[in-house]
């Protein structure tokens, strides 16, 4: 004889992360109520094992595999098994002890008892437990990431473990892995994960718990907007042009050193460029981070002589910063008036329009291109005039020349 009451399992993992996502959960049972459906804790089936596999592949398109081992040591029961869903769950596909099922959408109860999670919608189909026995059931499906803007640890993968409390007894076995994929462990922020007692390798993070009662959820976080522009720095080594090899390895070495906090990693791949590409654009700028003023001086003069406006702009303005670091105001109003000459000659231009820089672009702002390419010559013009007023007025004390500037200013830019 069957039992009458219908019951939902349902089986959730949730994935809320800066590519905010879906994943799946653990089973928990709820009871029926009409076309609605709300959680109840089973007085009798047993999880006795769960096997969670989270596939993060490019990080834009997640998969999901989670099998569950239940036992019945009761009377035979027909259940009804839930898996909560949203928009962006992709192919949601079930299995029980190994057969292809159909499922069917049913709304949710809105949640009115805060010790109980419920959720608007379910994908549901029906299980027979039967007595004293074992069932097998099996999830396969895929989600699309949303991305939200959070800083360094802007992605963050969450999965609801403690729905699995609402079962008899522990979790007898519990195993997770979360496979990274394309995503390398030098991004994922080990710091945050929850729970303890995971181990990693380079290409997983994996859970191997006992007799686990489901206190709180897994969290893992990766900066995953930088882990993007990574991804650029990869195919620009893929490149035949030195230039953009050049331009990988230098922006590489930025994200270690900027977002990842690795400086002497940074540093591997700075000299790495070094070594293969001396006389790069970028080892101005190299030397600059290591305080080698004389060399940077002599790369970005060299630069400088580009016809590249955007070379050229940014080695004018990184000269003037180097000659006020060393007090040589003189130099450094020389280098601000070449800025000028720039839009005399030229008129008011945006120095690159054509973005040949397609794996520069990325590392603009780490090397202070970004105002190069962005600003007009007429822009950039009057913030150089505009510095050396400032430097005749404060470091000169010369404020009659200063106010000759002003007046400059005002003539060459009417409105």
């Amino acid at each position: 004889m069957l039992n009458k009451k219908i019951f939902l399992i349902s089986l959730f993992t949730i994935c809320s992360l800066c590519f905010s996502f879906h994943a799946s959960a653990d089973d928990t049972i709820v009871g029926g109520y009409g076309e609605n459906v709300m959680p109840l804790r089973s007085a009798s089936i047993e999880m006795t094992y769960e096997d969670l596999r989270i596939y993060l592949n490019d990080g834009r398109k997640i998969s999901v595999e989670a099998e569950f081992l239940f036992k019945n040591p009761g009377n035979e029961e027909n259940v009804l098994v839930g898996f909560p869903v949203n928009s962006n769950v992709i192919d949601f596909k079930t299995y029980v002890n190994g057969k292809l099922v159909k499922v069917d959408k049913k709304p949710g109860i809105k949640n009115t008892n805060e010790s109980i999670d419920r959720y608007p919608t379910y994908f549901v189909w029906p299980v027979i437990f039967k007595k004293n026995g074992t069932t097998i059931i099996r999830n396969t499906y895929s989600y699309k990431p949303t991305l939200q803007a959070i800083p360094y640890e802007d992605t963050i993968a969450d999965y609801i473990l403690k729905t699995g409390a609402t079962w008899k007894g522990p979790i007898r076995q519990l195993d997770i892995s979360i496979y990274l994929g394309e995503i390398s462990p030098d991004f994922v922020v080990f710091r945050g994960i929850t729970p303890a007692g995971f181990v990693s390798n380079e290409s997983s993070i994996e859970w191997h718990l006992l007799d686990y009662e489901p206190s709180e959820n897994i969290r893992i976080s990766w900066a995953g907007a930088f882990f993007n522009e990574y991804r650029q720095t990869l195919l620009a080594e893929q490149s035949n042009n030195p230039e953009d090899k050049a331009a990988g390895l230098f922006y590489r070495a930025q994200i270690y050193r900027e977002v990842l906090g690795r400086p002497g990693k940074a540093n591997e791949f700075l000299n790495i460029l070094m070594d293969k590409y001396p006389d790069s654009d970028f080892s101005g700028a190299i030397y600059l981070l290591r305080n080698d003023l004389d060399k940077a001086i002599e790369s970005f003069k060299k630069l400088a002589k580009s016809d590249d406006l955007v070379k050229k702009t940014y080695a004018l303005k990184s000269l003037s910063r180097i000659s006020l670091q060393k007090k040589d105001y003189i130099g450094a109003i020389k280098y601000k008036e070449n800025l000028v000459k720039i839009y005399d000659d030229m008129g008011d231009i945006i120095p690159s329009n054509k973005d040949p820089y397609k794996w520069f672009k990325p590392w603009l702002s780490c090397v202070n291109w970004d105002v190069a390419y962005y600003y007009s010559t007429a822009n950039i013009a009057r913030e150089a005039l505009d510095e050396i007023s400032e430097i005749y007025s404060i470091n000169l004390n010369e404020p009659e020349k200063a106010l000759e500037i002003k007046e400059l200013i005002k003539n060459k830019f009417k409105k």
